[in-house]
Formats: structure tokens, C-alpha cells, sequence
């Protein structure tokens, strides 16, 4: 079952590029607002306040999913995710921007 994005007309489904770039955007809001460096747990503790701040609503089954959630599905952690994208550093669990 693919997941959807609501917009104001429809829910639309998400292909994996777009999941990949929501993701990316809502976690450089997160580093951009802590002056381009973050602990790993400020982004596991607000990526879903930031996605809600920012009006993305993913569904699946017809239900509301954390954007939290969709990460953790695909790549079993935020960590492993960050770990994949390379415009992001991680020393001691410090994310930093290249």
C-alpha cells in the first residue's frame, strides 16, 4: 500500500523522490533553525512538529503517519537516513550541513 500526501484538493501519491525530498527539506529546516548543526535527537524529537508547521500530511491505509514513521519504514532509523544523504555530517551524533 503506497503512501499519500494531502494536499488541499486531494491526496496524492507520493513516489519515492518525493518522500526522499520532503524528508530532506523538514530535516534542513531543523538544522537551519539551530544555526546549521543539530544533535541527532533534536531532529528525532521535532521532525514531525516541523512537518505539521509546515502543512505535509502523509497517509497510509486511509490513516494519518507521522513523517517519522516514513522514514523508519524505508530506512529503519533517522540515523541511517542522514547517514544515506550526503550534503549532511555526522560526528558523535552531531548533524552538520557541508
Amino acid at each position: 500500500m503506497p503512501y499519500y500526501l494531502k494536499t488541499n484538493s486531494e491526496k496524492k501519491l507520493l513516489d519515492l523522490k518525493t518522500e526522499f525530498m520532503i524528508c530532506i527539506h523538514i530535516i534542513n529546516k531543523i538544522i537551519d533553525d539551530n544555526h546549521n548543526y543539530c544533535l541527532l535527537d533534536t531532529i528525532y524529537n521535532h521532525i514531525n512538529k516541523y512537518a505539521k508547521d509546515n502543512n505535509i500530511y502523509i497517509y497510509y491505509n486511509n490513516k494519518y503517519r507521522n513523517l517519522n514513521t516514513l522514514i523508519k519504514k524505508k530506512y529503519k532509523s533517522i540515523y541511517n537516513f542522514i547517514k544515506t544523504v550526503p550534503i549532511y555530517h555526522i560526528d558523535n551524533n552531531i548533524i552538520y550541513k557541508k
